[in-house]
């Protein structure tokens, strides 16, 4: 929810992902509100970018060496640990102890395979968004949700009656994802973001959107670059 969602109030896209989009519209075109958001299922992002739907996708966005076979992906922008949110009454406390259990995850998500190569024991639950997970787990239809706890922060703080479980299953990157072979849009982008990260403007947004959450940041990550 503060990496991107809709304000119902204004109908405007908000978030830190979001405004790491503005920030490449910005860049480009002189002007951050120049971009027009599209709102698709995080299992359609990989073919909304190959069929030219979408000139980028930000959405915390992962790079996979099979994602890269179909599309390109800017340099890292963010790392967050991939958690598990359950319900307060669940006697699980920690990772070890979902042996089990039904763990919902976004369909075709790097999170979701995460559950199922290292929590052999637990029954992956797809779901075509983030939110539907959040129904399910409310509703008693699966026993926990794991992604990335930039999202699952808002999710919690909107029920009480969740609570994370300690550990983490993998520190998941997160980039933007672009269409394949376009490189000089590739390294336009990453030009963005390396200007975001140095200028204070990467740290200006955490605070806006993240820091009340997660506390002080240590910074950006710092760029890893393909050959």
């Amino acid at each position: 929810l503060r990496l991107s969602s809709v304000d119902p109030l204004t109908g405007e896209f908000v978030g830190f992902d979001v405004d790491i989009a503005r920030e490449v519209a910005a860049a480009l075109f002189g002007d951050p509100g120049r971009i027009a958001f599209v709102g698709i299922p995080s299992s359609d992002r990989v073919q909304a970018l190959v069929d030219g739907r979408v000139d980028m996708v930000a959405d915390v966005f992962t790079p996979t060496c099979s994602r890269r076979e179909e599309i390109d992906f800017s340099t890292n922008y963010y790392t967050s640990p991939q958690v598990v949110l359950v319900r307060d009454d669940d006697p699980a406390q920690t990772t070890a102890d979902l042996a089990g259990h039904r763990i919902c995850g976004s369909a075709g998500s790097t999170t979701l395979a995460r559950v199922v190569e290292q929590l052999p024991e637990v029954e992956a639950v797809p779901a075509a968004e983030r939110a539907d997970c959040l129904v399910k787990l409310q509703q008693g239809e699966v026993d926990g949700m794991s992604t990335n706890d930039t999202i699952l922060v808002g999710f919690a703080a909107q029920d009480p009656n969740l609570r994370f479980l300690e550990g983490s299953l993998f520190e998941e990157p997160t980039a933007i994802g672009l269409p394949l072979g376009r490189e000089d849009w590739v390294r336009y982008v990453n030009a963005v973001l390396d200007q975001v990260r140095t200028s204070g403007r990467w740290t200006e947004l955490y605070n806006t959107h993240l820091a009340d959450l997660l506390g002080p940041t240590a910074g950006p990550p710092a760029p890893v670059y393909l050959d």
